[in-house]
């Protein structure tokens, strides 16, 4: 029998498929042969001739509100013709200057001689380079273009008008670095200029069609001074940041906030660019233009101020500056500052000034002028408004407590210095307390805590000053808790945080102790007398309330962060401690022994509050009376005094001596905010 044949276990289809795949490899093998060693450099010329960039280009910068909803900063927009810089080759962007000029007209009023010979360089460089002699040839990079900018003359540069709408064009587009965005015209573009623009698009590379923004404020100057300024594309990012801007991705030419709360909150107002991907062909034109990133425009600021009670207190003060007052004597100016008092947010900050006439050295009483800036970096001798705070120190370091709190109020004689004496008791001697010192303003009580905390609290005349030398810094220190002579922490770029002298005698110290050697700004005043209140808790002042998404039809939007109130710190001292302050603090304002009780006689809102009165000497704009003698006076309080909702502080600083001016202004805001 014969044997039968074995069939392929390997079947048909599968031979196929080895079939196909091997076909598939040797097309790829071809493939790679094409690409790798027949047409390599064709291919490697292709990438090389394209380059892909990014392109920025700025959103609508975020708006700036009060509390109320009321515009402070807004923005208009406007068409603009832009330039994308995507070449370094000057020739070439002097060919598209020339065409571009043919469809707009721009102002030339800004150029300069260095403009003109800039222009004049790139349309001339084989003339240029043979006015340079052989040693000058041989210069390179600015040096070399230094001198042959010397080598231009006046004549070179007396261009027609067409020409000088070139060389403008021209100079706005190399005042850019590459991929950056300028706009060529922004202001007053025409819907014909428009047109034959977008008509020749094709030939003009770089150029587009755009919109900018510039700043309006519907309220006028009312407080431009902290909301502070943005610059423009001309100006671009200030000299002494350029470099750290840059780095973070802001372009030479970008418009930032260069002050205030524009700087502040640059960040949060400018928004995110949009971002376009570009493919550029050997000659730099566009093959491709992408979106990548629609962008995002900036947040918008809602602020603590209170745009109707920032005006009335304007109102207050000019009103004051327009009396004929006793004892006016070289005063010029007044501040005030209202704070919320649980929060640390600033309703309202003020001053107001009269004019200085440099000429005649003499202030012009009928014009007054706005110095907001004055109540946060102008500082002042303030007098016995510490004195709330001394007391807490006395607790803190064991001198007085709330059981054994009684001192004799006496005069006090140091050598070489005028002897500290109450205004209440020139000669005599009184036993009291700290509520009763705070509410009669005893120089001497707070003098005696600060001797006893540089170890000596035993010292009466006749004895030699011998406190510790570090006395001074460590009653800085303290004060510096309640926010007299630190940072306040608001949120504004600059703020002062008042001034130490220098020289710390000993005896420094004790007049530290009631207002007579350091001085603050009222800003920090109102921090500290807002800390009293809040039983030692420390806010940072606010300025800004919340950051909200912009909204394109009531332009207030969701809100996107609440600034929560900022701890600063907590003063430690007890409560009862804190109670016999405020106890002391309402004193002064119902008692009828305290010192602005005549201030507030019959007032329907329940105030505490501390005045002052300060010995200082003359710093103000006339120089023919520098260094005379003058009086401070201040008031510091917040209402109700049970459960305060306000803190107000009023400084009236250079008179010739103290009514108690600050107390009544003081007690005219307290009215307007709870009774309008």
């Amino acid at each position: 029998m014969n044997k039968k044949v074995k069939k392929s276990h390997i079947p048909l289809r599968l031979n196929l498929l080895f079939s196909v795949i091997v076909i598939l490899f040797i097309i790829l093998i071809v493939r790679l042969v094409s690409l790798q060693l027949t047409n390599h450099d064709k291919y490697t010329t292709i990438l090389t001739d394209t380059k892909a960039i990014h392109v920025k280009t700025e959103m609508a910068r975020g708006q700036i509100f009060d509390r109320n909803g009321v515009l402070l900063v807004g923005n208009k927009a406007h068409t603009t013709i832009n330039y994308t810089r995507h070449t370094l080759n000057t020739s070439d962007m002097v060919k598209i200057a020339t065409r571009l000029s043919d469809y707009i007209s721009v102002s030339t009023e800004e150029l300069k001689e260095r403009d003109l010979k800039d222009y004049w360089a790139v349309l001339h460089k084989d003339e240029l380079n043979s006015r340079l002699s052989t040693s000058e040839k041989k210069l390179s990079g600015v040096a070399l273009y230094n001198t042959q900018l010397e080598k231009i003359t006046a004549e070179d540069i007396m261009f027609s008008d067409k020409d000088k709408q070139i060389a403008a064009i021209f100079t706005r587009m190399n005042s850019i670095s590459s991929l950056s965005t300028i706009a060529i015209k922004n202001r007053e573009v025409t819907n014909e200029e428009i047109f034959n623009v977008t008509e020749h698009l094709t030939e003009l590379t770089g150029i587009s069609i755009g919109s900018d923004w510039e700043r309006i404020y519907p309220e006028g100057d009312f407080l431009k001074a902290i909301l502070g300024s943005v610059s423009t594309e001309k100006t671009g990012l200030p000299q002494q940041e350029a470099n750290l801007l840059m780095a973070q991705g802001y372009a030479s030419n970008s418009r930032v906030g260069t002050s205030f709360l524009e700087k502040q909150y640059d960040s949060v107002l400018r928004g995110t660019p949009k971002v376009t991907s570009v493919t550029l062909d050997t000659n730099n034109k566009v093959m491709s233009s992408t979106e990548t990133y629609e962008g995002k425009a900036g947040s918008n600021l809602v602020l603590s101020l209170d745009t109707a009670l920032q005006k009335r207190v304007d109102g207050i003060l000019t009103n004051f500056l327009t009396r004929n007052i006793e004892h006016k004597g070289l005063n010029s100016s007044i501040y005030a500052v209202v704070q919320k008092t649980n929060t640390g947010e600033i309703l309202s900050i003020n001053g107001k000034k009269y004019a200085y006439n440099e000429e005649k050295d003499t202030y012009d009483t009928s014009k007054i002028e706005d110095d907001i800036l004055g109540a946060m970096n102008k500082n002042f001798g303030m007098g016995s408004v510490v004195k709330a705070a001394s007391v807490g120190i006395g607790y803190k370091y064991n001198v007085i407590d709330e059981e054994n709190n009684v001192l004799i109020d006496s005069p006090l004689h140091f050598q070489n210095s005028n002897a500290i004496r109450s205004f209440f008791n020139q000669e005599g001697s009184v036993a009291i307390n700290d509520i009763t010192a705070l509410e009669r303003s005893s120089n001497v009580y707070m003098a005696k805590i600060a001797l006893a905390v540089g170890g000596q609290p035993d010292f009466s005349t006749g004895n030699t000053l011998s406190i510790m030398d570090d006395t001074i810094y460590k009653l800085r220190r303290e004060y510096a808790a309640y926010g007299l002579g630190g940072s306040t922490g608001i949120d504004l770029p600059n703020v002062s945080t008042g001034y130490s002298p220098y020289q710390t005698p000993l005896v420094g110290a004790v007049y530290l102790s009631f207002g007579q050697y350091d001085l603050y700004s009222p800003l920090q005043v109102s921090q500290y007398m807002t800390t009293v209140a809040n039983d030692g808790v420390r806010f940072a002042p606010r300025l800004v309330r919340e950051i909200r998404d912009i909204n394109s039809l009531t332009g207030f939007g969701q809100v996107q962060t609440d600034m929560t109130p900022t701890l600063m710190n907590k003063v430690d001292l007890t409560t009862s401690q804190f109670s016999r302050i405020k106890e002391g603090l309402y004193r002064v304002v119902n008692g009828y022994l305290g010192t602005e009780y005549t201030n507030y006689a019959g007032f329907g809102i329940s105030v505490a509050g501390k005045s002052g009165t300060a010995e200082a000497i003359y710093d103000g704009d006339i120089k023919d009376k520098a260094q005379s003698e003058v009086i401070n006076s201040i008031f510091s309080g917040y209402a109700p005094s049970d459960n305060p909702d306000i803190t107000v502080t009023v400084v009236v600083p250079h008179l010739e001596g103290n009514e108690g001016y600050a107390g009544q202004v003081a007690r005219q805001i307290f009215a307007t905010y709870f009774y309008n």
